[in-house]
């Protein structure tokens, strides 16, 4: 859920008797000057620093001898511990240490660590950072602002690694309703993006990053998953982490025995190994398996794990994924985990030392196997690892996207749009047309089952309560007036959508620009103002930075403005701030029907769907309202951020326009007189600097 809540305005506000015009600042000029306090962004660019000397100047199977051996533990990630009956970490240490070696963490940047995670390291005991939101194959998904938050929460949690699923996590931007994961395509040109992203990560963060096989229903490519991830361990220089689970299902889903590929495999490579439990499902009689971290482990996990327990030289930990179930449930396949990791023989060496992947192991440490598998991003300065400048993470895109890029959102796509997935398999020349997809590429998409596509249903009806939730008042006003939510179902097979997707667009605002196109042609007023006004708080959310700009020192500004010195000084419009134009007793309106939605005591989206009567008193269609959004941080995370609105004069509205852009100061209080302020206009804008409104451009962080 989006909170909103209105302001009383501190910043500049309509009199009917002030004789300096319609533009009047209410800042107490009388009292003591605030001070604007927000944090310098001190990050360094993470990516141009070398990694510590460790990974920069050493191998994989150098640098693996400095982990940690962890043993047995558990999964957790944010709220998975509040259910009902859901295994508490922190009860398995105390009632069974012996399974709680240490505790993976899975983390998402925008939400943080839940209350369980927090109490953990409190206790500090032993991590592993699990990472639920990169795509390691695109590039610009390792921003700087998502690995100095990386930076951040790993130098407090101080992970004995890095590791997550090596797949599409999501397919915009890191927002609520793009969330997903779907497997990499197994192909030469995925296998170089990805372990660049590796390489890439390992280098800013300084910590080993293991990729893990992802589950999934559809898997495209022309390789194995196991030759895959070998060829991504080769090139990134890393390790791995072998999920039994996710290998299992995928060895059954394509017909082959579960150990299928292992014996070409580098075993030597896996640092950690999953082993979780899954349900079966049917699809118009096609069986598949879902990956639910049930306590339900198949026979086939148990058979690879049994199997690649003795066989895996650098092993250091097993985490059981049984995160929302009872502590009593998980302890059967705790013993079991427990008693194939106690068979290993002492020192680190494992059975089944005649094993192949064990003497490639020991004739890779001793440099002998160096000519028969070399690595191609070897250098001869720091011994395999790029250099730091080569590792550097974009901030943006850059170009346009790879064959696998492409394919894995065409197949986002069908698993959206069903239609459009019946039209690629029927009629893929003419319905991929302008993609410049490749006939391989193209074939890959049509040799599963069809059924695949429908494997899951509930998909578009997550991301569509998602939406709901955030455009909750506009959608309740069309409920309300035309008895059905047809504009969300229809969006889902929009072009608006489609387009969205593969060019990796915000589903919010690609949603809110279709909601408002549709709202204007209702005859309900109070349709197209609402959804105007919750598509801006949408982009407010997105294109704010992750912080406050800095601190600004309204003292030394007043005096250095004063004194003459700076008229000359750029300002802008806050990049916490935001712009609205709408219908006159629109906030207003929009903070009255949430209230109504919250009354009902349902949860929003349902409420959405059924709503209550909502109030329509306030609303003016023939007259504008002007209005300034502001952003409030205090709860802490970028998803739960709330949004005021604060109503403004036409005139502050046009000033504040013209700060929207770098404007010096002397330009920006000329305007301010053009508009009426008069005599007041430096008092005025001193005002607005004070408030935090604007900002000297050289001192903001670009978002």
């Amino acid at each position: 859920m989006f909170p909103h809540r209105s302001r009383i305005a501190t910043c500049a506000t309509r009199t009917d008797d002030d004789d300096r015009g319609r533009l009047r600042s209410t800042t107490d000029r009388g009292g003591p000057t605030r001070r604007r306090t927000v944090r310098r962004d001190h990050r360094r660019d993470l990516t141009a620093d070398p990694a510590c000397p460790t990974l920069s100047a050493m191998r994989f199977l150098e640098r693996v001898r400095n982990l940690p051996c962890l043993g047995v533990g558990v999964s957790t990630e944010y709220g998975a511990g509040a259910g009902t009956g859901a295994l508490d970490p922190a009860k398995l240490a105390r009632a069974h240490p012996e399974y709680a070696g240490f505790l993976e963490i899975g983390i998402e940047t925008d939400s943080g660590l839940d209350p369980h995670a927090e109490e953990w390291i409190s206790a500090g005991r032993p991590v592993t950072y699990h990472y639920l939101d990169v795509n390691l194959e695109e590039p610009a998904d390792l921003d700087d602002e998502w690995l100095a938050e990386v930076r951040r929460i790993a130098d407090r949690i101080r992970p004995a690694w890095i590791c997550g699923d090596a797949g599409m996590w999501h397919f915009g931007g890191r927002e609520p309703g793009h969330m997903l994961l779907l497997p990499p395509v197994l192909c030469e040109e995925a296998a170089q993006a990805l372990a660049a992203g590796i390489r890439r990560l390992r280098t800013a963060t300084g910590r080993e990053v293991l990729p893990e096989n992802p589950p999934g229903v559809v898997f495209l490519g022309d390789r194995h998953l196991l030759d895959f991830f070998a060829r991504v361990c080769e090139l990134g220089d890393t390790g791995m982490l072998l999920d039994c689970a996710h290998l299992a299902i995928y060895q059954e889903h394509h017909g082959l025995a579960p150990l299928t590929g292992l014996d070409r495999f580098p075993l030597d490579r896996v640092v950690e190994l999953h082993v979780a439990g899954a349900g079966r499902r049917d699809v118009d009689g096609w069986s598949w398996i879902n990956d639910d971290h049930s306590t339900a482990v198949l026979d086939q996990t148990w058979e690879i794990l049994e199997h690649v327990v003795p066989r895996c030289p650098n092993l250091r930990a097993i985490v059981f994924e049984c995160e929302r179930n009872s502590l009593e449930d998980a302890l059967p396949g705790f013993a079991r985990i427990a008693s194939i990791w106690d068979r290993r023989e002492g020192g680190g060496s494992l059975a089944g030392e005649s094993d192949t992947a064990v003497e490639r192991s020991r004739a890779e440490e001793r440099g002998h196997s160096k000519a028969e598998r070399p690595d191609p991003h070897a250098d001869s300065e720091t011994g395999g690892a790029l250099e730091p400048s080569s590792d550097r993470a974009p901030s943006g895109p850059e170009g346009p996207d790879t064959k696998a890029n492409t394919l894995q959102r065409v197949m986002v796509r069908m698993l959206f749009d069903l239609d459009f997935a019946t039209r690629v398999l029927e009629e893929p020349a003419r319905t991929l047309a302008g993609l410049d997809l490749p006939p391989d590429a193209v074939a890959w998409l049509r040799r599963p089952d069809p059924r695949v596509w429908r494997a899951d249903l509930e998909r578009p009806g997550r991301a569509r309560r998602v939406l709901m939730e955030e455009f909750a008042a506009s959608l309740a006003v069309i409920a309300e007036s035309t008895q059905r939510l047809a504009v969300c179902d229809e969006f889902f097979r929009s072009d608006a959508l489609h387009a969205c997707i593969q060019t990796r667009g915000s589903l919010a605002l690609t949603f809110g620009a279709y909601l408002q196109e549709n709202a204007a042609a209702l005859k309900d007023p109070r349709a197209w103002p609402l959804a105007v006004l919750e598509t801006e708080i949408a982009r407010l959310r997105r294109t704010a930075p992750a912080d406050p700009d800095e601190t600004v020192d309204a003292d030394a500004l007043t005096s250095q403005l004063g004194a003459g010195s700076g008229e000359s000084m750029p300002v802008r419009l806050a990049s916490d701030r935001h712009l609205v134009e709408t219908r006159s007793g629109t906030a207003q309106l929009h903070e009255e029907i949430l209230g109504s939605l919250e009354s009902t005591g349902s949860a929003l989206a349902d409420a959405v769907a059924s709503p209550p009567p909502l109030p329509f008193e306030h609303l003016d269609p023939n007259e504008p309202e002007y209005l300034l959004l502001e952003l409030d941080r205090e709860p802490g995370t970028r998803r739960h951020w709330l949004v005021g609105a604060l109503e403004i004069t036409a005139e502050l509205y046009t000033l504040l326009r013209a700060a929207e852009s770098p404007i010096r100061l002397t330009e920006l209080e000329r305007t301010a007189s053009e508009l009426g302020a008069a005599d007041g206009s430096r008092e005025i804008l001193i005002g607005l600097i004070e408030a935090g409104v604007l900002v000297p451009e050289s001192r903001e962080s670009t978002p």
